[in-house]
């Protein structure tokens, strides 16, 4: 233990499924803010605009990704309380602060001219707020308590668009508007993110909000999360290969094709995250506890109702394919009906995976997580360089050898 640990009324959790129904919603807002922001800037602008906004993003997800580190699913199977909420805030804030600086730097290089370069260091700051709001997620993840993370998400997601309309319909600027939506990110964050926090961390034993950084307890931290943030590369490595090798051998319009296909085939994750996120906890205690069984049953159980959702995405999109394609799209792309299937079909072996992951996490074995993504990413990149240069079809069977 990091200090004393004080007695303290336990905090009042909220049922699995209860859980599961808050995180999901949110995360489905979420996601469809992510998509809504580039849209806004696609109608309201010209490609090239567009195009300073897409740089920004591509520049700085991938970086903030990897700089969570796993901190928040360290925090959440912290069930003995190894260590205090503000020392986990403590080397999330130093990470991001570094993540934030690297952002910068790479956008200086691959940034055209001085504005472009301001967008990406605005659309950064965003990152780091996010982050920062998603390690005091880890506290209201080990109280089970989602709904504060559910409320947060949506209340950020709508938000945070509106805000980027009105600085860009007021202004006609992009900086302008990339800065409302950080203004957005910032406003959930102080008045609802740290309030709610200020209640909750009373419940944790020795322990306070503000973030504390001692280098002793950091470098014991940091052994912990080095697995999942290498896990973290490799997982990217493993989504972009097939991505990056259709660009590279088929052309930027089979890429038109595939990464909107691959994306509506991977969205039934949005149900699927949310269960093994709800039951990363519950299965930790179960672990701690010894309950061997216990574990076995739950985590049985959340595997079979992401089986489930795999199975009917994949008797839903055999039957529909076309309609669903012309309705969700355009005509054009109905054409490419057997590769979507294909693709739906590796989403569905991600969803396992996906769970089996987070008992991997509930369990801390962290380097088993790093070791089954890194042998993903090899058989991503062998699989893609040999299969996608033969065509969009074979690309989606490259995908599925990846998941499998």
């Amino acid at each position: 233990m990091t200090g004393s640990v004080s007695s303290g009324p336990e905090p009042r959790r909220l049922s699995l499924r209860a859980n599961v129904a808050a995180l999901t919603a949110g995360r489905i807002l979420a996601a469809a803010a992510q998509w809504g922001a580039l849209i806004v800037v696609a109608k309201a602008s010209d490609v090239e605009t567009t195009g300073q906004f897409a740089l920004a993003q591509v520049i700085c997800v991938p970086i903030a990704e990897v700089a969570r580190a796993g901190l928040r699913e360290i925090r959440a199977t912290d069930v003995a309380h190894d260590f205090a909420f503000h020392s986990y805030l403590g080397l999330r804030s130093a990470i991001a602060l570094l993540a934030f600086g690297l952002m910068v730097a790479v956008g200086a290089v691959a940034a055209e001219d001085a504005t472009v370069w301001l967008v990406v260091v605005l659309y950064a700051a965003s990152r780091v707020v996010e982050l920062l709001a998603d390690m005091v997620y880890g506290l209201f993840q080990l109280q089970e308590r989602l709904d504060f993370i559910g409320r947060s998400l949506a209340l950020v997601a709508p938000l945070s668009i509106v805000f980027l309309v009105i600085g860009f319909l007021a202004t006609d600027s992009l900086p302008v508007a990339v800065a409302a939506q950080l203004l957005a990110y910032l406003l959930v964050f102080v008045f609802h993110d740290l309030a709610v926090a200020r209640r909750r961390v009373r419940l944790e034993p020795d322990t306070r909000l503000l973030p504390s950084f001692d280098r002793a307890i950091a470098a014991r931290l940091l052994r912990l999360a080095v697995p999942l943030g290498v896990a973290t590369v490799f997982a990217i490595i493993a989504i972009e290969a097939p991505r990056l090798i259709v660009a590279a051998e088929l052309g930027t319009d089979a890429l038109g094709i595939f990464v909107p296909l691959f994306a509506l085939a991977m969205a039934p994750s949005r149900f699927v995250q949310p269960l093994g996120t709800a039951a990363t906890t519950p299965l930790a205690a179960l672990d701690q506890a010894g309950d061997r069984r216990g574990f076995e049953r739950l985590l049985g159980l959340l595997a079979l109702v992401a089986g489930a959702v795999g199975v009917l995405g994949v008797l839903v999109v055999a039957v529909g394919a076309e309609s669903i394609l012309r309705v969700v799209y355009t005509p054009e792309y109905e054409t490419h009906a057997d590769l979507f299937l294909l693709l739906m079909i590796a989403g569905a072996l991600r969803f396992e995976a996906i769970l089996l992951q987070y008992g991997l996490i509930a369990r801390r074995q962290f380097w088993m997580v790093t070791a089954a993504s890194a042998v993903v990413s090899v058989v991503a990149v062998v699989a893609a360089a040999v299969l996608v240069p033969r065509g969009l079809d074979e690309a989606g069977t490259a995908t599925v050898v990846i998941f499998t």
